[in-house]
């Protein structure tokens, strides 16, 4: 067996087991503020309810990707041993690292997708929010600037 093979597998298991844990930290902080908000301000769940349901879908997405790259870790040795020992089981073992690889992929580029178009509308959000306050200074400088000429004359 090649030991670059037990060094991947490895890899994986060990990036699959932090993503998890970070994963799992990210979303209990997340709850945490929601309810502290909530206890706040308690009209602040109905209001807000899509960022509540894009961080628990992107926390769904990316626990998969984690417990994805978990289980081909645990595969490529073992796919690498029975292709060796029974050639046909191992050819389908191999299939389905692939399909899991694959699988993995589309979540990512899904989660990917999901946070650009997410952070794109909340970015098109603060512009609105930042031209009406903008809109609103102009009109409180120009009140003022008439109170001064007023004042003055």
């Amino acid at each position: 067996m090649y030991p670059s093979l037990f060094l991947i597998a490895t890899v994986a298991v060990g990036m699959a087991a932090h993503m998890y844990r970070s994963q799992r930290e990210a979303w209990r902080e997340f709850v945490h503020a929601w309810n502290e908000k909530e206890r706040v301000d308690g009209d602040y769940a109905p209001k807000h309810r899509e960022i509540f349901h894009y961080h628990w879908h992107r926390f769904r997405r990316r626990m998969g990707i984690s417990l994805l790259m978990g289980i081909v870790g645990v595969l490529l040795p073992l796919a690498w041993y029975v292709l060796q020992r029974r050639p046909s089981f191992g050819v389908f073992l191999w299939a389905i690292v692939i399909c899991l690889l694959l699988w993995m992929i589309v979540l990512a580029g899904i989660d990917a997708g999901a946070t650009y178009f997410y952070y794109l509308h909340v970015r098109d959000d603060l512009l609105v929010e930042r031209t009406k306050l903008e809109v609103r200074q102009k009109r409180a400088q120009t009140l003022m600037e008439e109170e001064s000429e007023q004042v003055n004359e």
